[in-house]
């Protein structure tokens, strides 16, 4: 909701319930990057333009080193969760996402 809660993300939190995550909503359609700077947990990253998965990516915990990763594309919506999440649920490039805000 706020520009220090964006920064924040999922920042120090050492669990993450199976069905819970959070969502970064961009105004404008770039390229985003994300990085794990005290991520405690492995994290899914869905990257979403116009209400489709262009890409899925793991954002490791920090303690296997600090890494930053870049959308596929430029997105407008990008989802956070815990690291298999995506799998799971069959999430994936094409995969069709409706956001309700």
């Amino acid at each position: 909701r706020t520009e220090a809660e964006r920064e924040r993300g999922l920042m120090y939190r050492d669990h993450l319930d199976p069905d819970a995550g959070m969502i970064f909503v961009f105004q404008d359609s770039l390229p985003q990057k994300f990085w794990n700077k005290n991520t405690q947990i492995p994290l899914d990253v869905v990257w979403i333009m116009n209400n489709k998965v262009t890409g899925v990516s793991l954002l490791p915990e920090i303690s296997k080193g600090l890494v930053t990763i870049t959308s596929p594309t430029s997105v407008n919506y990008v989802l956070e969760f815990s690291s298999g999440t995506a799998l799971r649920d069959g999430i994936h490039v094409g995969s069709k996402v409706k956001v309700n805000l």
